[in-house]
């Protein structure tokens, strides 16, 4: 067989937005904040320990790499796939709070996983030149960062999808908005996963009162013409 090589790019950029903001879009964000500080603290604060736990045990088993390198690998092992973690839960038929704080942490860790990944990889091709104190600020910059970008375009494109009557146009644009979302936040600088993953949450909790899939034609309120109904016969 000949060898293949995929860029991480061409992942990046063409695979994983549309996932995570269609898992995104499915969490109910009502349930959501219910829940709030156990995903926080196992999203953000297990994972970052794992990875460290991880690095460590790596550095002390393997003394030749680094402890830079060694949390590189952390990173990579420290979460979970939020695509099969949200599958497997809604095939569970898990309580809706439950669901919510499975599907929330899921999403929250990988983009933590993420932004920490970018973070070790910083400390490892910079050695020394870089404290803790600008990892911690490169990882709030990454991820708070990201998590305005994506609210920031979640809202310009509420506010686009209002004006929208063509439901091929609505199409597009929800098939575009996952795309334009990551490259603007990296454009900027910040983790285009938590952009999308927070634009996702925003943009599925507005569609969810019209009873239809976020980015769906015709789902810009209850009332709306065509209905989810009459675009599925279509």
């Amino acid at each position: 067989m000949p060898a293949v090589q995929l860029r991480p790019e061409i992942v990046a950029i063409g695979v994983l937005p549309p996932l995570l903001y269609a898992a995104a879009a499915d969490v109910a964000v009502s349930e959501l904040r219910s829940v709030l500080g156990s995903v926080s603290t196992l999203a953000v604060g297990l994972v970052a320990a794992s990875a460290v736990a991880v690095a460590f045990v790596a550095h002390a088993l393997f003394p030749q790499l680094s402890l830079a390198t060694a949390f590189v690998l952390g990173a990579v092992l420290a979460s979970t796939d939020p695509i099969a973690v949200s599958a497997l839960a809604r095939r569970m038929h898990l309580p809706p709070r439950l669901l919510a704080l499975v599907q929330g942490e899921s999403l929250l860790n990988d983009a933590t996983s993420l932004v920490l990944f970018r973070v070790a990889i910083s400390l490892a091709t910079a050695g020394a030149g870089v404290s803790m104190l600008g990892a911690s600020w490169q990882f709030v910059r990454l991820g708070g960062g990201g998590a305005l970008v994506g609210l920031g375009c979640a809202y310009l494109v509420g506010g686009l999808r209002r004006r929208i009557h063509d439901p091929v146009i609505e199409t597009v644009t929800a098939l575009v908005v996952p795309y334009a979302v990551y490259v603007a936040a990296e454009a900027l600088g910040t983790s285009g996963v938590t952009a999308v993953v927070l634009a996702g949450l925003h943009l599925g909790e507005r569609e969810r009162g019209t009873g239809c899939p976020a980015g769906r034609p015709g789902c810009r309120s209850p009332t709306s013409t065509p209905s989810c109904s009459s675009y599925s016969k279509v």
